[in-house]
């Protein structure tokens, strides 16, 4: 007798064959079950420009741009990791047509609960920047490494410190990697 190209066999607690059925074809391939993120999966993201006044403000909407959907974006301003994991996220944030002489100061934030007690994990860009010439982009990045479980989430805070007036702020690009 031949075998079949895949076949299915039940077997009791001592390894004898106790139902079986023979199929034709080729089985169809593993099909993970949702939400399925490789062991190790990158993400890139950015976002949507957001007006902050000059001595503001604001958190800063995320999308996801390529790679694996390692987040979830239904919270725009706090996209929520899928799996849990340790994780490392980069932040760029860009603002065109900075008064010279002005800065911005980015907080990337993680949020995370461990027995029921909420932790954060801050990373701060800040430099003094002024562009060289008007209309220039100016950016601003911060990295940080931690653990996040599921559901958690990260942000993007932006302190506006233009010194005339209101400015168009966002995630120019950002890299997330799950690294375990």
């Amino acid at each position: 007798m031949t075998n079949p190209p895949w076949a299915i066999v039940v077997t009791d607690h001592n390894g004898v064959a106790r139902l079986s059925g023979k199929a034709k074809g080729n089985p169809p391939p593993p099909t993970p079950t949702p939400p399925y993120v490789p062991p190790t999966a990158r993400e890139i993201a950015g976002g949507a420009p957001l007006n902050i006044a000059n001595g503001g403000d604001a958190y800063l909407p995320w999308a996801h741009g390529g790679g694996d959907a390692i987040f979830n974006y239904a919270d725009p301003t706090e996209p929520k990791a899928v799996v849990s994991g340790i994780y490392s996220i980069t932040a760029n944030v860009a603002v065109n047509n900075l008064t010279a002489g002005g800065f911005y100061v980015v907080k990337l934030r993680a949020r995370t609960s461990i027995g029921g007690i909420y932790y954060y994990a801050e990373a701060v860009g800040f430099k003094p920047v002024s562009p060289s010439a008007p209309g220039d982009e100016v950016a601003v990045g911060a990295s940080l490494t931690t653990y996040l479980a599921a559901g958690d989430g990260v942000s993007v805070e932006v302190h506006s410190f233009d010194g005339a007036a209101s400015r168009d702020f966002s995630i120019q690009i950002a890299f997330i990697q799950r690294i375990t």
